[in-house]
């Protein structure tokens, strides 16, 4: 385990210098590692990985770059933005990273679109269109899509009080058997509880 944080480590950190974020990942960004081991824990086993927004593909960068590490697996990053999309890949083919692409449109029309095309879906990362009623709208369209203990997580699960209570609403779900609260990130492990009630873990 020490051996694959430190690798992960190491090449998450040359991606962030790789797209000048080096002095934020030196401040110990919690969200950027977060990500990081996050998608590697995830995508050890995955082959396909999800995200909703896009903007200029940094966060995309740490996950693919979890992808490459493990050696298989591809990212698609949805947005609505053409323009963000673009400059997205131009910074991914800076970085080398072949394994990821996006795919323009709103979300309520590509993610159905591409659950269907990709099939199971085994990590997802969400961070677009804050809003309470849409994040459980996401939530109940991928869920049935996840395999047992794949992971699903939110970004910017305090960004207002509707965020906020999506984020309850999400955590309580019966469909999820682990749930972390990082602050900022909420972390999903799916899995009918049987027996023992859910894990909750609040890092905040």
């Amino acid at each position: 385990m020490r051996t694959i944080v430190s690798n992960t480590y190491r090449l998450v950190r040359r991606t962030a210098r790789s797209i000048k974020l080096h002095a934020l990942w030196q401040k110990q960004h919690p969200c950027a590692q977060l990500l990081a081991f996050s998608a590697h824990a995830a995508i050890t086993r995955s082959l396909t990985a999800e995200e909703l927004g896009t903007a200029l593909g940094i966060s995309g960068a740490y996950q693919a770059a979890a992808l490459r590490l493990n050696g298989l697996g591809t990212l698609t990053c949805l947005d609505g933005s053409a323009e963000l999309c673009r400059i997205a890949k131009r910074n991914w083919q800076e970085l080398g990273l072949d394994n990821v692409d996006t795919v323009v449109g709103p979300f309520e029309v590509t993610l159905d679109a591409q659950l269907e095309d990709k099939g199971p879906v085994d990590y997802v990362f969400i961070d677009g269109h804050h809003d309470r009623q849409a994040t459980i709208d996401y939530f109940e369209r991928i869920a049935p899509r996840l395999a047992r203990e794949d992971l699903l997580v939110f970004d910017d699960i305090r960004w207002s009080e509707g965020m906020q209570l999506a984020w309850k609403a999400i955590e309580r779900d019966p469909r999820v058997k682990v749930s972390m609260d990082f602050g900022t990130l909420g972390v999903c492990v799916m899995g009918e509880v049987q027996s023992s009630p859910p894990w909750r873990l609040n890092l905040n």
